[in-house]
């Protein structure tokens, strides 16, 4: 009797790893595909503000980037992790780049806010900021 009721137990702990590990796995290669969505979106509007010259003229100098997730926002945290900011370094530069990356879901459609905001270095002084939304449909 208690080699039925060990294997029954045995049983239902390996349907949950199992079950865990799909879920896990699910959510996973979700964020990456949205990681890698989000990094071919992200690149192709920077270079689209660029040709039409509605970035300032000190994008050129930033020196610095720093992506920051939103608060308790776990996919934003998996993009922070995996995708790179489209920029091109300027040792010289005396300009840092702040980036929020915000998750939403609207209505079932996935979507990706990253605000960027420009600070002068030296003096601290905020510059720029702009917001973009980039939805994954």
């Amino acid at each position: 009797m208690k080699f039925k009721s060990l294997f029954s137990q045995a049983a239902v702990m390996l349907a949950v790893a199992a079950s865990l590990y799909l879920i896990t796995k699910i959510y996973t290669d979700f964020n990456a595909k949205a990681g890698v969505r989000l990094q071919s979106l992200w690149e192709e509007d920077i270079q689209n503000l660029l040709a039409q010259n509605k970035l300032p003229s000190t994008w050129k100098k930033i020196s610095q980037v720093e992506k920051i997730a939103a608060r308790n926002d776990l996919i934003a945290e998996s993009w922070v992790k995996t995708v790179s900011a489209p920029i091109e370094i300027n040792p010289e530069g005396e300009y840092k780049l702040e980036i929020l990356f915000l998750s939403q879901k609207e209505n079932g459609h996935e979507s990706a806010v990253i605000q960027h905001h420009l600070i002068h270095i030296p003096t601290g002084n905020s510059v720029w900021e702009i917001g973009r939304t980039y939805h994954f449909d």
